[in-house]
């Protein structure tokens, strides 16, 4: 039961500190989401009961981003399109897939964290064409949107899990270095 315990043991405190991280970013986007709908509800829909369930199951998806990340990846992607596609106010909803695209694009290779990439894109943009369409043609704001929920959340990831490769590298080099050195 030694390795079995002992992570299970890991497991529990990744979950709990997951979980505490994930009550603070659920209490900032419930807040923060009746900020932004004060001057966004004449021409949105104002927030009721469905629109919190939704920024709420968002918000705790991300207890699992460092276990589960393609779950939490889907969950918050579509807890996020489903708060966009009714018409909700632009708000802090979109927190929950920035944090679960950078989650899984630190643990993914690139080809799947591109994947992520294109499926929150999707997820978060499909709504706000369908129900911001405008005739004159498409808005500078999906532009802005894709820039800061897909493209700055991969890159940081990627910058991230780059540095962390090269630091994994620097170690194994040292302890060969240590191991070569007291052999002789």
């Amino acid at each position: 039961m030694g390795r079995l315990g002992t992570a299970r043991r890991r497991l529990g405190r990744v979950l709990l500190a997951d979980g505490a991280f994930a009550a603070a970013v659920g209490a900032f986007m419930v807040f923060g989401s009746v900020q932004a709908a004060a001057g966004q509800v004449p021409p949105r829909r104002p927030l009721d009961a469905l629109a919190y369930a939704l920024v709420v199951s968002a918000a705790a998806a991300l207890v699992g981003r460092r276990v589960w990340s393609l779950a939490t990846l889907v969950v918050t992607a579509a807890a996020t399109a489903g708060y966009l596609a009714v018409g909700y106010p632009y708000g802090p909803i979109v927190f929950a897939p920035i944090i679960a695209l950078y989650s899984a694009t630190v643990r993914w290779r690139v080809g799947a964290s591109l994947a992520a990439c294109g499926l929150v894109a999707v997820a978060v943009l499909a709504p706000v064409l369908w129900v911001d369409h405008r005739p004159d043609g498409v808005a500078a704001a999906p532009a802005r949107l894709l820039l800061f929920v897909c493209v700055a959340p991969w890159v940081v990831g990627m910058v991230v899990r780059s540095a962390r490769k090269g630091d994994l590298r620097l170690r194994v080099e040292h302890a060969r270095r240590r191991v070569y050195e007291d052999r002789l």
